[in-house]
This record gives C-alpha cells, structure tokens and sequence, in this order.
C-alpha cells in the first residue's frame, strides 16, 4: 500500500490535483445519477411550457438551532482547550419558506414544538407570518395544508394564467386536499427527485445558507446579552431581524439559485455538471492505466452496500435497576406446553452435522435442540 510520501510525491508530480476538504453526504445522495435528473428535467420542461418566472414557486422546510456556533477568542498561547461561557442547546425551532423564480419571498411560516400556542410566542414577528405548533416540531400533513391555504393559495390568486408548486417528496408534503385544491387554481404540483435537494432545490442551493449564518450571528449577539436558551417568544423577533439583514441580497440569491438548480431557465447542464465525471477525457496510455483503476476505486466506494439485516432476537424481561449477567439469560422451562406443542417441538431442526455448534448462552448443541427453544443462537447455529 503507497504510504504519505508516496501520495505527496504523486500530488507534486500532477499539479491538477489538489488536497482539499471534502463534504460528508449520504449514500443515498451519492446514488443520484444522471438517469435520474434526464428524466426529471423531462418531466419538468413539460411542466413549466408557457409558465412565467413570478408563477414558478418553490417550497422547502428549514430548522432554526439554539446554537450560533463556534467563534474565536483571544487566549494566552499554549492554552489548549479554550472555553466560551454561552448556553446553548439542542432545541431547533422549523421555518417553511417559499419563493418564486423572479425573486419574491413568501412569508415564513413558523412551527414550535408545542401542543398549545401562546399569544407572546406570535409578536414582534415578520410581516404577513404565520405560527402553528406540532408535538414533533417538524412539518406533519395537517400543518402543511394549513400553511398551503394560509399562505400559499392568497398569493397564488393574485398570479394569472399557469402556475407550478413544487418541492421535496416528503410524505408530510405530498396531501390529496393540497393538491385537489392545486387543480382548481390551475397550479401543476410537482415534486422533486428524491435525495437531490442540494442540486435539484433552489432554496437549498443559494438561500438557506447566507439566511442561517444570519441567524447565528443575530443568535450570539442575544446570547451575549441573556442567560439561558432562546425562548419562544423571542424567536420572532430574531427571525425578523434575520430576514431584514438578508431582505436585499434575497432576490438575488434566490434567483441565483433557480438558476442553478436548472429551472429558471430551464437548463439541465446546471446540475448535471456537478455531478462526478466518472468518464475523463482520453490521455496518453501511462495516464489512462492508473486513472481507470483510481475511477473504478471511487465508484466502488460511492455504491451502496448491500442491505445488511439485524436480528436482535427475543427481547428479555429483566427487572429495571437490576444488574444482568449471562447466566441469568438462560431459559427457564415455563412448563405449561400443552402436549401438541410438545410433540412439535420434538422435532429436529433441518442443520447437518458440519454446521453444529454450542449456543453461546446454554451450551446446548443446535442439532440436539428442540424447535421453540427460546435460546440465543449464535450466528453460524442461526445460518
């Protein structure tokens, strides 16, 4: 195996490679191939013939965290675990947006993880939003038809002719009555490819990103002048002085973003260039060796592995607060088997001799076990 010099030497002698940084994603997002996005553009180039910019709008969910982050202190040099006195906690607060392609944002649309709704919790807030509570705090069916018909169908009365909603394919987002309601208004209601947001979303793509680093440095300023976690009702007022920081830059991001995402215009080489080239151009045949291993290398590591499946067999009753050790997981015979599920289990498991083995809890060998045992089977007994 090459070792770091190897590996520094290669870099020094191919100077179109650099050593950067790279971004954690999903399996399931390193899977989205340009199958995929061809047929999505398909369908979308259909879907958007004869629609203007201001009736093209996209829809997506983001969480607000009690958290601004780390930021630099000055500290004595050798210090080596610096501290920063600031409470913060896990607690997130979701916020749906919408946007249009020419630039306009809806107003948001607030949900607290809550039963109940206080009146405090809906003042000093921005312009035209909307609150609802849920007991997960995220989006849930019913929530989002409220905001679509709150929010979403106003604005869409004021637009003339076609128009296009769409956004992730959550199950939350997908409603018979939303989209019923959609073929009433003349608006055609799409969803976008699954695990593609980061290229396929446009609010994903250019909004959501300078709107966060907003958020957190309006979040450590409160921070800096309160004790304890954000409160909910002081989360509007942050959010609108979020929103009045990022108000002139958002059309462009916004616009920037449909742009990128290849809907406005309608331009799928947008997104399919950021996919891997997994097909470099032809080279010499020194180069062309080593490149077609380093390709073949990287696409094994980009495909999903088989499933793997976990067993955790019979779940144990064991008295809360009381320590467990082997020997206590070993069957007791209840004695209450009726003469038929007796005779049952007198029969032979179907394993030949070459697979036998101990189980690990009772010793018992598996060939000489009786069917209904309720004993932990190793896995090569369980094979």
């Amino acid at each position: 195996c090459p070792g770091i010099e190897w590996c520094k030497l290669f870099l020094r002698r191919h100077p179109e490679f650099s050593h950067r940084f790279g971004e954690n994603i999903k399996r399931s997002r390193a899977a989205v191939d340009s199958e995929l996005l061809n047929g999505y553009f398909n369908n979308l180039e259909e879907a958007l013939q004869g629609v203007p910019a201001s009736n093209i709008i996209n829809y997506d969910e983001t969480n607000f965290m009690d958290d601004p982050g780390k930021s630099k202190v000055v500290v004595k040099r050798g210090s080596k675990h610096p501290e920063l006195i600031k409470d913060t906690s896990k607690a997130n607060t979701s916020v749906m947006f919408a946007a249009a392609a020419d630039g306009h944002i809806l107003p948001p649309y607030i949900i607290y993880k809550a039963v109940y709704l206080y009146p405090t919790w809906v003042e000093n807030g921005p312009d035209g939003a909307r609150y609802n509570t849920s007991k997960s705090g995220w989006m849930e069916m019913s929530v989002f038809e409220d905001w679509f018909l709150s929010l979403c169908v106003p604005y869409l009365n004021h637009l003339q002719g076609p128009k296009v909603l769409f956004g992730d394919n959550l199950s939350s987002h997908v409603s018979h009555h939303v989209i019923q309601k959609c073929s009433e208004l003349d608006v055609r209601f799409g969803l976008l490819p699954p695990n593609s947001t980061h290229l396929s979303q446009p609010l994903d793509v250019a909004f959501f990103k300078p709107l966060k680093a907003s958020w957190r440095r309006y979040l450590d300023d409160w921070k800096k002048k309160n004790h304890g976690c954000i409160t909910k009702s002081e989360f509007p007022k942050l959010m609108q002085k979020t929103l009045e920081d990022v108000k002139l830059a958002s059309k462009q991001n916004i616009c920037s973003g449909f742009r990128a995402a290849g809907i406005v215009p309608c331009d799928r080489q947008q997104v399919l260039k950021r996919l891997p080239n997994i097909n470099p151009p032809e080279t010499d045949e020194i180069r062309r060796s080593w490149t077609d291993t380093f390709v073949e290398m990287l696409c094994d590591a980009r495909a999903s592995p088989a499933a793997r499946t976990q067993n955790r067999g019979k779940r144990f009753n064991i008295t809360p607060g009381k320590s467990v050790g082997v020997q206590d997981l070993a069957p007791q015979n209840s004695g209450n088997e009726s003469p038929s599920d007796s005779s049952s289990s007198e029969e032979e498991p179907d394993c030949s001799d070459s697979n036998d083995s101990e189980c690990i809890v009772c010793g018992k060998l598996w060939s000489q076990s009786k069917r209904g045992d309720d004993w932990v089977q190793c896995m090569i007994c369980k094979g």
